[in-house]
Order: structure tokens, then sequence, then C-alpha cells
């Protein structure tokens, strides 16, 4: 991982107007089809209350939970999620700007500046059918983008905060724990595993208080569709 570098302002525009295109896509599905879909996202509205619900991790239902809290309708649910899709977009954008940047500055070549070729590049995510549709309810792939890229652009800037972003994988889905695996294994440093470990620290901690029946999560219906 590259140490820390100066955020460049000027190249936050073209994530911000790619970002802006991304969420009119969204809200545009949202006034076609303006009610929730799926299991997921039934069951998360059903437990907005709630933060530990069915046997999800609960990075996700957090916002659900604020949502909830504000009084906020499962419209306005759907159009916080599909601004949180829209925004991964943009910053999975500026990561690769940055990248680019990176590589231009150590090259020779001083006209290899190519953030016009990125710029396509992100248009089919943009525009990308299943994340168009699971990016404008609460479902988890946005909540995992978000602290993925995060944790990433932030080590550019600032790696302490970087390292606790990536540490919030965990809280998301189970596919984050490797990759916070991979972190340790890219940082090697004492400091930067512990600061990434506490969302496996926080989870386990509430596993263990399942286990001994200190604490149960909210159950909205059965697990699973077998079980109806």
């Amino acid at each position: 991982m590259s140490s820390k570098q100066p955020v460049n302002f000027e190249a936050l525009k073209l994530p911000l107007i790619i970002a802006f295109i991304a969420l009119l896509i969204r809200l545009v599905l949202i006034v076609w089809m303006p009610d929730a879909y799926q299991f997921d996202a039934y069951q998360r509205w059903a437990g907005r209350d709630h933060l530990y619900i069915q046997v999800w991790l609960p990075a996700t239902q957090l916002l659900v939970w604020l949502v909830g809290k504000l009084g906020g309708t499962p419209v306005v649910l759907r159009v916080v999620f599909s601004m949180l899709g829209s925004l991964t977009i943009g910053m999975m954008l500026q990561l690769a700007i940055s990248i680019q940047e990176s590589l231009d500055d150590a090259s020779e070549d001083v006209g290899s500046k190519s953030s016009g070729y990125l710029l396509w590049l992100s248009l089919p995510f943009v525009v990308f059918g299943p994340y168009v549709v699971w990016s404008s309810v609460p479902y988890q792939e946005s909540t995992l983008l978000l602290f993925l890229m995060g944790g990433l652009l932030l080590h550019r800037i600032k790696p302490e905060l970087g390292d606790l972003c990536i540490g919030a994988l965990a809280l998301v889905r189970y596919e984050g724990w490797p990759l916070i695996v991979v972190h340790w294994l890219l940082r090697r440093n004492l400091k930067a595993i512990v600061l990434s470990s506490w969302g496996m620290v926080l989870w386990l901690s509430i596993l263990l208080m399942k286990h001994f029946g200190l604490l149960t999560p909210y159950m909205a219906s059965p697990d699973s569709f077998s079980d109806w």
C-alpha cells in the first residue's frame, strides 16, 4: 500500500459527476418501482427498531435503524441506499484516478495522464444492472464497497483511519473477513492489525453474548424461505 498522499480536490470533480449520474439512474428506478423488493429488504425494514436482526451482521442494519429513528419511509430508505451505492461508484473512480496519478508521476512519460479513459471505464458500473438493482434497496453490497473503497482511499491520506474503515468490513459480510486478513498481510504493522481488527472483536463478542443468552437477535420472520 502506498504512503500518505495529499488530496487532489480537482480530481474529485469527475467522480462526483459520475456518482450524480448513477444516483439519477437509481432515482428513476425508484420512481418506476417505489416498493422495496426481495427478502432482506422486507426483513430489514420490519426490524428497523433493532440493530441486531435475523442472523445478519449489523452494519447495514445501522443505516436502516437510523432512517427509521429519523421518521423515514421505505422510499426514503431506498433513496438513502441509492445515494450510498452511487457514492461507492464515485469512490471507485477516485481510487482509480489516484492510482493512475501515482503511476503517471512515477513514469518518465509526462504525457501519460489518463483520467479520460478511466471515465469511460467507469461508465459501465453506473448502469450495471445487478448493482443498480441491489444498491437501491437495503442490501449489503453498497455497505461493503463503502468501507472497502473508503479504507483504500483513506489509507492514502491517513493510514490509521483507513485501518479503522477496513475493520468495519467485518460487520457487513463475512466475505469482508478474508479481505481484512489480506489487509494485515499488506500492512505488516502491529498497530494496523489491531486497528483493523475492531469489527471482528465486536462481532465475536456479540456472538459470545448470544451463546450465553445475554443477547437475542430480533426475528422478523423465519430465517429462510424454506421455513415459511
